[in-house]
């Protein structure tokens, strides 16, 4: 059987519940154990949220690649007690913590199907038991796996059915919603984050497209690599060329050269320009959108209406609602932005209607109607 299939939101979800779950019950006396393998395709960010996750919680980390461990990384190096005439074993401390480590924290092992079998089999009892010979995992800590599917190419190892039967297993799929809100809050490139927004919702391929066939193709990985690197100055068109590809270049060119000819945010308000060209008017909205979540935005409601104004110059009946509604998906996360609406809303009299006494029932009526033109 396929393992089910999440998004970053349930991916997140997983972890912290995992986390909580076994916090619950050390306090009941209970020592639960849900280990956790996520399948997914390369540079999708199976490890970068689990990092975040632990950032956002101020959790410990301990990221292995399983690709690079021997067999006897996990058990540790075997010294000879001269005292008590035994073998013992010192832990490699950047594999695992310390013993008596009161923090809470995640041992991720990455790349695990490329692990060796050796280091499969050395893994079954920290995995099941929380242990490794007399080393005992700390109470906090909890064990996540992850690593690319068999047909995804690359190096595989079959996991044995034992080792496999000790995960809970889902599989990450691309989800470009969160890539895009993540890169967005995290870089200041506008070009580049306006091209990803605008192929969120035309091409997705050029966002991600993994390939075996290819050196270079754009995964979510190539595409924070660009962004890290253009902050320090290093020329955008090769880093696309060399991460990314010559084909995706081009295109970037292209729409970066559109992006030069309209105006920005503030202008469009100010003179409520609309374009009959759909990409134009795409990037336009963009550029409003991205407005209206900065903190430069003072007036959301006054620039909103822009959304509730927008039509073709040359057919004012097509009001362009399905633009309406990428603004409105982009405040799925962001309902602060509706709040500090509500207040100016109540008092437009252009706008506001006893019947739809809040933005919420005013912008839920705008979803209805774009519900029956099938956008959403």
């Amino acid at each position: 059987m396929k393992a089910r299939k999440i998004n970053v939101k349930q991916y997140r979800n997983i972890i912290i519940n995992v986390m909580n779950a076994r916090i619950k019950g050390l306090k009941d006396g209970k020592d639960l154990n849900l280990p956790y393998f996520f399948w997914g395709l390369p540079g999708i960010g199976k490890s970068k949220i689990i990092e975040k996750v632990c950032e956002e919680n101020e959790w410990n980390m301990f990221d292995i690649r399983g690709s690079q461990l021997d067999p006897v990384d996990f058990r540790g190096m075997p010294i000879y007690d001269s005292v008590a005439e035994v073998a013992k074993f010192i832990r490699f401390n950047s594999l695992l913590p310390d013993e008596n480590d009161k923090r809470k924290g995640i041992i991720f092992i990455d790349e695990f199907p490329q692990s060796p079998e050796m280091v499969m089999s050395a893994s079954y009892q920290l995995i099941n038991d929380r242990c490794v010979g007399d080393y005992k995992l700390p109470n906090g800590y909890i064990v996540f796996a992850a690593g690319n599917r068999e047909e995804d190419g690359g190096v595989f190892f079959e996991m044995p059915p034992a080792l496999k039967d000790r995960f809970s297993h889902v599989e990450l799929e691309p989800d470009y919603d969160s890539f895009i809100e993540y890169v967005n809050e995290k870089y200041n490139n506008v070009d580049i984050l306006s091209y990803l927004t605008y192929q969120n919702n035309n091409d997705r391929e050029k966002i991600y497209n993994f390939s075996n066939s290819h050196l270079v193709f754009p995964t979510f990985r190539s595409w924070e690599k660009v962004l890290s690197f253009a902050e320090y100055g290093m020329d955008v068109y090769d880093l696309i060329s060399d991460n990314i590809g010559e084909q995706i270049t081009a295109d970037y060119r292209t729409f970066v050269e559109l992006v030069r000819q309209i105006p920005n945010a503030e202008e469009l308000l100010k003179n409520k320009l609309y374009y009959t060209d759909i990409q134009k008017q795409i990037i336009a909205s963009m550029k409003v959108t991205n407005y209206i979540l900065s903190d430069n935005c003072k007036n959301k409601w006054d620039s909103f209406k822009y959304y509730i104004e927008l039509h073709d110059p040359n057919d004012k009946k097509n009001k362009r609602q399905e633009l309406t509604i990428l603004f409105l998906l982009n405040l799925k996360n962001n309902f602060d932005i509706i709040d500090k609406m509500d207040k100016p809303y109540k008092m437009d009299k252009k706008y506001y209607t006893k019947k739809n006494d809040t933005i919420y029932k005013f912008l839920k009526d705008k979803f209805e109607v774009l519900r029956d033109i099938g956008t959403v």
